[in-house]
């Protein structure tokens, strides 16, 4: 493969603009250049295969055990939502259970 090196573009540079011979909406050479990179880097058309189970298991192993980090009152929010969606859930048991043994219609 060759050595293609090249940087991510810039925030401010847009991903498509206007070509204004045809009206249509075409991506910009820099960001262009950049996924091409990112498709030859990965293997092209055909990919760079996981060759044994082992590394597939690593690779898994290894996303699992990376840092997520979470801010504390995003946490909070979570299990207030988490809890609520348990309390309704629990409440819809219920009215189907009533449902099904014919004391509720």
């Amino acid at each position: 493969m060759p050595n293609l090196s090249i940087r991510i573009p810039s925030d401010r540079e847009p991903l498509v603009r206007l070509d204004q011979s045809t009206g249509e909406m075409v991506i910009t050479r820099s960001w262009y250049l950049f996924l091409y990179w990112v498709f030859q880097r990965v293997g092209g058309a055909t990919g760079d295969p996981i060759d044994t189970s082992a590394e597939l298991i690593a690779a898994v192993e290894g996303l699992q055990s990376a840092p997520v980090l979470v801010e504390p009152d995003v946490v909070q929010q979570l299990q207030t939502e988490l809890n609520e969606t348990r309390e309704r859930l629990a409440e819809l048991t219920k009215v189907v259970q009533g449902i099904s043994s014919g004391t509720m219609l």
